[in-house]
């Protein structure tokens, strides 16, 4: 046999092509998701299995001291593919549910006694429960309804300020030109008084000069 240190693929292979036909553990934890979830009900019955090979191959240690790891890495290839095929975070709770405690159940076997601890990966994920997500919707309308008001709000705000400043400087500058208007005959009157004099007074010295 190839040894364990070096056939990780191989060892996959063997997980997925058991000889053991029978899942029994699998079926008596995952039978309420045979119907409705058979992707997820498979990887357990396939669990099932590779963990009854692996726990053989784990009694000649010599030859497959890594056989532990290698289970553990094939478990987290699927459990990846799983994750990311459909909700994660649905699926992500639900192989919690089912193939972690799955795991558990083969481990208490008294013949085996939890010779393979788990090492899995962990994936964030923020699910909100279906109640929640009623108040979720009204709260980001309610949000938006507030943003939009204090945009229109600015908006009509800055749009009056614009009008009242061009109104009032067209007002002034009415009142400058009305006040001009009035001022115009005034300075003409005082100009031709001022012209006439003078018209006078050079008519007196030129007589005074004929004479």
């Amino acid at each position: 046999m190839v040894s364990g240190r070096y056939s990780k693929d191989i060892y996959f292979q063997k997980f997925e092509k058991t000889a053991f036909q029978d899942c029994s553990i699998a079926v008596k934890y995952l039978n309420d998701i045979k119907s409705n979830n058979e992707k997820l009900y498979e990887i357990g019955c396939s669990l099932d299995k590779a963990y009854k090979y692996a726990d053989i191959l784990y009694s000649k240690r010599t030859e497959n001291y890594y056989i532990c790891l290698h289970l553990n890495d094939w478990l987290n290839k699927k459990k990846d593919d799983y994750i990311y095929y459909g909700n994660s975070c649905e699926n992500s709770e639900l192989w919690n549910t089912y193939i972690e405690v799955l795991w558990e159940k083969l481990g208490k076997e008294d013949e085996r006694n939890h010779w393979c601890v788990r090492s899995t990966i962990n994936y964030g994920c923020f699910n909100y429960s279906k109640s929640r997500t009623p108040v979720l919707v009204v709260f980001s309308l309610l949000t938006f309804a507030a943003v939009a008001f204090f945009i229109f709000y600015d908006i009509s705000t800055c749009k009056s300020w614009i009008i009242n400043k061009i109104y009032n400087k067209g007002k002034i500058k009415q009142s400058t030109d009305e006040d001009g208007s009035h001022m115009l005959p005034h300075h003409s009157f005082i100009n031709v008084s001022q012209y006439n004099k003078k018209k006078r007074i050079n008519f007196l010295y030129h007589s005074s000069e004929n004479s």
